[in-house]
């Protein structure tokens, strides 16, 4: 009998301290944005180091402190998605609107479609890549010819490499 009160009380009190340690992490994750070191727990909560190590070494308390993580993780998801929403709505944030059916899932998968910019003269189209892969002495000749066009005199040098690092 003695022996099972013995069991009873080490088992409540490993109870207790779990408790502890579990609320203390959800409610520091809250405050801090960051999850505590075992010296933060082991200060604010008076448990030894001894026992926050056990605890968190223990696999059962792994898999309870991964469900709390995990439930942070979504709580934070969550709450982030809320203030995209109000900043969206509140300032008439276009883009945080955009990030916000993105992530919601709601955008009509119009963001899967790619932009793909090319340089199209009649009916030739070039695309960046293919540009680039075009002989220097081509490129320049290109540039230049562009550049004169636009302004009807001859561009100066630092204007070509200007535009060129743009491309």
């Amino acid at each position: 009998m003695y022996i099972k009160n013995i069991d009873s009380i080490r088992n409540t009190t490993c109870q207790a301290n779990h408790s502890t340690i579990s609320s203390y992490v959800h409610n520091f994750i809250l405050e801090n944005r960051k999850f505590p070191t075992v010296m933060n727990i082991h200060m604010d909560t008076g448990l030894s180091r001894k026992t926050v190590y056990k605890h968190l070494s223990d696999s059962e308390y792994r898999s309870k402190f991964h469900q709390l993580t995990s439930c942070m993780h979504k709580f934070m998801r969550d709450s982030a998605i809320e203030t995209l929403y109000y900043i969206g709505v509140q300032e008439r944030n276009v883009s945080a609107l955009k990030h916000y059916l993105e992530l919601t899932g709601d955008s009509n998968d119009r963001s899967n479609s790619s932009v793909t910019n090319y340089i199209q003269i009649n009916n030739l189209k070039v695309s960046r890549e293919e540009f680039m892969c075009l002989p220097k002495e081509t490129i320049d000749k290109i540039e230049l010819m562009i550049l004169e066009g636009k302004s009807g005199e001859k561009p100066e040098e630092n204007l070509r490499k200007t535009w060129s690092k743009t491309l």
